[in-house]
């Protein structure tokens, strides 16, 4: 999959477990936060990257995600890892288990 997720163009993805700790990102995404390897974002959450107004943010999105909720384009103005404010659009949804468990 990740193949896929790093031949979109302008396609930032990323996972994250429970406790908003990242396990999975693309090549695009891993260059957005000035990394040079997936290695470096394993394991740390937004507040590793952002300052913590901004990772309060995220957060807060991932904890309604992990309730059951589904955030559909959200837009964003955000800063980069050489701090130019650029728009995103976001969304995020929650991945299930074979069980249903989020």
């Amino acid at each position: 999959m990740s193949a896929l997720l790093d031949a979109l163009p302008e396609l930032y993805f990323y996972a994250k477990d429970r406790y908003s700790r990242f396990v999975m990102a693309n090549a695009a995404e891993i260059e957005l936060l000035g990394l040079s390897s997936l290695e470096q974002m394993l394991g740390k959450s937004d507040r590793d990257f952002f300052e913590p107004a901004i990772a309060a943010l995220y957060i807060e999105e991932d904890r309604q995600v992990l309730a059951g909720e589904r955030i559909l384009n959200k837009k964003w103005m955000a800063p980069d890892a050489k701090g130019h404010i650029r728009w995103y659009l976001s969304s995020k949804i929650p991945l299930h288990g074979l069980d249903g468990s989020i």
